[in-house]
Protein backbone atom coordinates (compact mmCIF):
# COMPACT_ATOMS: atom_id res chain seq x y z
CA UNK A 1 0.00 0.00 0.00
CA UNK A 2 1.11 3.53 -0.81
CA UNK A 3 0.31 7.07 0.32
CA UNK A 4 2.04 10.44 0.33
CA UNK A 5 4.20 11.42 3.31
CA UNK A 6 2.66 14.75 4.25
CA UNK A 7 0.59 17.59 2.83
CA UNK A 8 3.63 19.20 1.25
CA UNK A 9 4.32 16.06 -0.78
CA UNK A 10 0.64 16.01 -1.75
CA UNK A 11 0.86 19.58 -3.08
CA UNK A 12 4.09 18.86 -4.94
CA UNK A 13 2.68 15.80 -6.70
CA UNK A 14 -1.01 16.47 -7.30
CA UNK A 15 -1.79 20.19 -7.14
CA UNK A 16 -0.64 23.20 -9.12
CA UNK A 17 -0.78 26.73 -7.72
CA UNK A 18 -2.92 28.81 -7.89
CA UNK A 19 -5.56 26.27 -8.92
CA UNK A 20 -6.41 24.88 -5.49
CA UNK A 21 -7.61 26.09 -2.13
CA UNK A 22 -5.37 25.71 0.94
CA UNK A 23 -8.32 24.27 2.91
CA UNK A 24 -8.57 21.50 0.31
CA UNK A 25 -5.06 20.31 1.15
CA UNK A 26 -5.87 20.18 4.87
CA UNK A 27 -9.08 18.24 4.15
CA UNK A 28 -7.33 15.73 1.89
CA UNK A 29 -4.49 15.25 4.37
CA UNK A 30 -6.93 14.58 7.22
CA UNK A 31 -8.92 12.08 5.14
CA UNK A 32 -6.05 10.27 3.38
CA UNK A 33 -5.86 6.49 3.28
CA UNK A 34 -3.33 4.14 1.69
CA UNK A 35 -4.03 2.96 -1.84
CA UNK A 36 -2.79 0.17 -4.08
CA UNK A 37 -0.06 0.94 -6.62
CA UNK A 38 -2.46 0.03 -9.43
CA UNK A 39 -4.76 2.88 -8.35
CA UNK A 40 -1.82 5.27 -8.63
CA UNK A 41 -1.18 4.17 -12.20
CA UNK A 42 -4.70 5.21 -13.24
CA UNK A 43 -3.97 8.79 -12.13
CA UNK A 44 -1.55 9.08 -15.02
CA UNK A 45 -4.39 8.79 -17.53
CA UNK A 46 -6.33 11.84 -16.28
CA UNK A 47 -5.94 15.56 -16.96
CA UNK A 48 -2.70 17.15 -15.74
CA UNK A 49 -3.68 20.81 -16.07
CA UNK A 50 -6.52 21.97 -13.83
CA UNK A 51 -6.46 25.60 -14.95
CA UNK A 52 -9.46 25.01 -17.26
CA UNK A 53 -11.64 23.43 -14.55
CA UNK A 54 -14.76 25.53 -14.06
CA UNK A 55 -16.11 23.78 -10.96
CA UNK A 56 -14.61 22.23 -7.80
CA UNK A 57 -12.79 18.95 -8.39
CA UNK A 58 -13.27 17.90 -4.76
CA UNK A 59 -16.66 18.24 -3.11
CA UNK A 60 -16.99 17.21 0.52
CA UNK A 61 -20.74 17.83 0.50
CA UNK A 62 -20.63 21.15 2.34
Amino acid sequence: MVTWVDKFAQVQNYFKKPNFDEATIDFVEAAKEPFAITEFLTLLTGPTDASNFTKPALNNGL
